[in-house]
């Protein structure tokens, strides 16, 4: 479906016009009065008297007419507050932000927010007040429930489905993270001396690594909670199906078919939420060091140009423009603290004697002649051949990872990582090249974590799968 199948094809006018300051500050003083009521709404009147009061606090006369829409002034009278927050409530009705409603005979038309508009301008209210974000506790709860599972009388609506919207909700919040530890820190260290970018990391610490992200690493570290989940979850998929799935056809009102299937499909994407999760804080640790070691050097830079050639005559041109103010000052002798700064000897000054002549050029030198080695003989030729042939044979790249999955792969659809280091245990480089292969688009097979530990050729590893692509 089109988005503006939903939405009203004006409905962004408002906020993409010379007025979109005006527009922005109405939407959200109209929703601080609706938010708490039970439809999002008020009576139109008293909206009116608000948006007036607005008007009244403002400056009408600094904002321009908006050439995106028909005049909203005809004259001068047109910018009384009363009858601006009229026409104001007008095309906010008109581009669908608001809609009217009959409050009947005893009470006159309301005003309510409509299910677009609320959830807009709920995401306008985020933006600029963000939620702290905190991930305690999340990871126990997840792993409490499943070990109530069997003990629970709706297995599928009370631990399920609540697991399954955790782990999405908690993965999301991480992505989240990860994503905005950049723009957080950029807008943090922008435009700022190096004392405040070096004062403003305290605030980062306590609002992103300690409120948020430290105790997800230490006390409720993934580590503490994986195995049980995953053993959890395979006690779903075993003992627990059966009650999971009836309890799932009662809710969703499907066939015991469908409500089996749509249970083994949750308990993958949880399975897969709990793997992913160690990839996506990865990801912020590597966005956590890059940025922060990024604004610190921008503190050290700052530090290093404040003391420059290029910071002493910014500071010059900058008490010249306060100092100068007529035409003639330019002319007069300058007799001021900072003439001793700027030492600049006139033209006159000048003599042959100060030019330096040109610089004789050495003469060239004869080339040596080149010593000719013996002639490699043959036989050593082939051989060296035959050695660089077998070292980009052996070279770890992804052409040579896709023919050893072919390989190990030619009578059998799967093979797990333990069993190829068994019968090619001179490969197990390889194995690890298929790990570390695996995400590319070059490769012609897949990779499934088994989420189980194992050892081999002296090393201990997570076992994976690999499957041919269809």
């Amino acid at each position: 479906m089109n988005l503006f199948d939903i939405v009203n094809n004006s409905f962004f006018i408002p906020l993409s016009g010379k007025n979109k300051e005006i527009y922005a500050a109405v939407i959200i003083l109209l929703w601080d009065i609706c938010k708490d009521s039970p439809t999002y709404s008020s009576d139109e009147d008293f909206l009116i008297s608000e948006i007036e009061s607005y008007f009244w606090g403002i400056n009408i006369d600094d904002y321009e007419e908006d050439d995106t829409e028909e005049s909203i002034y005809t004259d001068g009278l047109d910018k009384i507050p009363r009858k601006l927050a009229k026409k104001y409530i007008d095309r906010l009705i008109k581009y669908g932000w608001l809609d009217e409603r009959s409050g009947g005979y005893e009470s006159g038309i309301a005003l309510s927010f409509n299910a677009v508009s609320i959830s807009i301008v709920s995401a306008f209210k985020n933006i600029l007040n963000p939620k702290l974000i905190t991930y305690k506790g999340k990871l126990f709860k997840v792993s409490s429930l499943l070990d109530e599972i069997d003990k629970q009388s709706t297995p599928y609506e009370t631990v399920l489905r609540e697991v399954y919207d955790d782990m999405n909700n908690l993965n999301n919040s991480l992505r989240n993270l990860g994503a905005s530890i950049a723009t957080y820190i950029d807008t943090l260290t922008k435009n700022k001396t190096p004392q405040e970018v070096l004062d403003l990391f305290n605030e980062y610490e306590d609002k992103v690594v300690v409120a948020s992200y430290h105790r997800f690493k230490t006390s409720d570290n993934l580590f503490n909670y994986k195995s049980n989940i995953l053993d959890q979850l395979d006690y779903c998929r075993d003992m627990g199906l059966y009650k999971l799935t009836e309890d799932c056809a009662n809710v969703e009102k499907v066939d015991y078919d469908k409500a089996q299937l749509l249970v083994m499909t949750m308990i993958g994407d949880i399975e897969n939420a709990v793997n992913n999760m160690s990839d996506i804080m990865r990801e912020i640790d590597k966005q956590h060091i890059l940025y922060r070691g990024r604004a610190v050097q921008r503190a050290q830079f700052l530090l290093i140009t404040d003391s420059s050639i290029k910071g002493k005559i910014n500071s010059l041109l900058k008490y010249y423009s306060l100092t100068v103010t007529d035409e003639q000052d330019l002319f007069g002798e300058d007799d001021s603290i900072v003439s001793n700064c700027i030492d600049i000897t006139p033209q006159a000054g000048f003599s042959r004697d100060f030019i330096t002549g040109p610089i004789i050029p050495k003469k060239p030198t004869p080339i040596e002649p080149i010593s000719l080695s013996k002639p490699i003989s043959e036989k050593d030729l082939l051989e060296e051949q035959a050695k660089l042939l077998q070292y980009v044979q052996n070279a770890m790249t992804t052409e040579n990872v896709n023919i050893f999955a072919e390989k190990v792969l030619d009578h059998s659809d799967t093979a797990s990582a333990s069993s190829i280091s068994d019968n090619y245990p001179n490969d197990f480089a390889k194995v690890i090249g298929l790990h570390t292969y695996s995400e590319t688009s070059e490769s012609r097979y897949k990779f499934e974590p088994l989420g189980k530990t194992t050892e081999k050729c002296g090393y201990e590893f997570e076992d994976f799968l690999i499957r041919k692509k269809v």
